[in-house]
């Protein structure tokens, strides 16, 4: 009879920036998962919080790409850290103009892409099949926190956050803020992207689409 041995795994978890995880070149992952931030507040921020230390943006320039930190995961940990059949997974929320839109502060809107479009836009990434549509992948709807604002409730802080975001287009038309007089409510779409790499040399992926229908990815 065939018996088994399993062996007791433990599994850590540090509070490592992205630049500290890039800087090891030589490391291929097999799976890389992200759960960026979603926001940038701009009031108030309380950078001495674990919560918000180094979090949220680098610079107070949020209309620059690469402040933004999906940007730098892709920039740095997936042209570089993944080898054939490595598995990377992020989660994209429509309420940040980079994320959704190809000439985001541009003099108009051009309309919203899949993820897939921004990365052959931020990178010259190729896929080896078609994305699925933009409505299937945001499929998700969740409500904008108080606590992403370091609040325990909705308040003066929360609405003027929000406020000051939209009167200066920093947030994509997407967000669909609260009717209440202090924005309670105010929600947004997000979906997970999830890519296979298909090349040691090129950054080739395969879109894992479906990956956003519910709490696990399927191949």
């Amino acid at each position: 009879m065939a018996s088994s041995v399993w062996e007791a795994a433990t599994v850590n978890f540090y509070p490592h920036s992205l630049n500290d995880i890039a800087a090891y070149k030589d490391n291929k992952y097999a799976i890389v998962s992200f759960n960026p931030p979603i926001l940038y507040p701009f009031f108030e921020i309380q950078f001495d919080k674990p919560a918000t230390q180094g979090v949220y943006f680098e610079t107070d320039n949020v209309k620059d790409k690469e402040n933004d930190l999906v940007y730098g995961f892709y920039e740095n940990i997936a042209q570089h850290n993944l080898a054939k059949g490595a598995h990377i997974l992020c989660v994209w929320a429509s309420l940040n103009r980079h994320l959704v839109e190809l000439n985001p502060f541009g003099a108009k809107v051009e309309g919203y892409v899949h993820p897939a479009r921004i990365l052959e836009n931020w990178f010259g990434f190729e896929f080896d099949n078609e994305a699925e549509s933009f409505e299937d992948f945001y499929r998700h709807t969740t409500v904008l926190q108080a606590g992403f604002f370091n609040q325990e409730n909705t308040g003066e802080l929360y609405s003027k956050n929000i406020r000051f975001g939209l009167e200066q287009h920093y947030y994509s038309q997407l967000l669909l803020p609260g009717k209440s007089e202090n924005l309670a409510g105010t929600q947004f779409n997000f979906g997970i992207l999830h890519l296979v790499k298909t090349s040691d040399s090129e950054n080739r992926f395969r879109i894992v689409n479906g990956s956003s229908k519910d709490r696990t990815t399927h191949e």
